[in-house]
């Protein structure tokens, strides 16, 4: 009995024995979908990317979808995930009223170039990602990689949700520990060849509801997108103690 409360002890100290920390990561890759049967715009070098439905005279143009992803090697292994926020900040401009964001879990890989078209669309260069292409080649387009689902391959579950106000500015998405957002995080911490990263899709019904949200090459780096991940990591010492507890069970079940 004596050996059995020892047990119980060290693992009680073992599950207070994490250390919590957190991470702000910036992503390394993203990039806006743009709407066209061709499948030759993108917008991978803008100072941001956008989210919604414009007003361009081709119904074919209006519709756009941000792709972002964020590497999370920073985070050691074993770590578990208890809070998530992404920060990203809206430019005031259109003021079309407050749209709601939806992030979905990306399904495939995708690319960023250096086409830049302040959101109406370049000519996609190599490696970006289009509206059906995950990475481009110029020189043979047809040969490039292509989306499973033209609009990008995502998991139709959401995975967060914010609203980007009408004026612009900040806003955030949040993702407890049950949250769909945090299993995200955690699925990509435990097979990181899976982390495409999260689509952001937003209004598509309505005509002039497309959002500017400023991305990782924007100037200001308050403005860029911000990933926050809170963890819990098991301290050294409780490793040892949580040793020393299967040590002492172990000699218990012993005759």
């Amino acid at each position: 009995m004596g050996r059995l409360f020892c047990v119980y002890s060290v693992m009680a100290l073992c599950a207070v024995a994490a250390r919590a920390d957190t991470v702000t990561l910036i992503p390394d890759r993203d990039n806006t979908l743009i709407s066209t049967s061709a499948g030759n715009l993108s917008d991978g070098a803008g100072d941001a990317f956008y989210a919604g439905r414009t007003r361009q005279s081709s119904i074919d143009l209006q519709p756009r979808r941000a792709i972002i992803h964020f590497n999370l090697s920073s985070i050691p292994a074993g770590a578990t995930v208890t809070n998530a926020t992404l920060r990203l900040v809206a430019d005031n401009r259109g003021q079309n009223g407050n749209r709601t964001m939806i992030l979905h879990r990306l399904l495939q890989d995708w690319g960023q170039g250096t086409s830049n078209s302040y959101g109406v669309g370049a000519t996609a260069t190599n490696n970006d990602a289009t509206w059906i292409y995950r990475f481009y080649n110029p020189t043979n387009p047809t040969s490039s990689p292509k989306w499973t689902i033209p609009g990008g391959s995502f998991d139709k579950a959401d995975s967060a949700s914010a609203i980007c106000p009408n004026l612009g500015g900040a806003f955030t998405f949040s993702g407890i520990s049950t949250s769909t957002m945090a299993s995200d995080i955690r699925a990509w911490l435990a097979d990181s060849a899976n982390n495409f990263g999260w689509e952001i899709i937003g209004d598509e019904n309505t005509q002039e509801t497309a959002k500017r949200i400023f991305s990782r090459e924007n100037t200001i780096v308050a403005n860029r997108p911000q990933l926050t991940i809170t963890y819990a990591v098991p301290e050294p010492s409780s490793l040892i103690l949580l040793g020393a507890g299967i040590s002492l069970l172990t000699l218990r079940r012993r005759p």
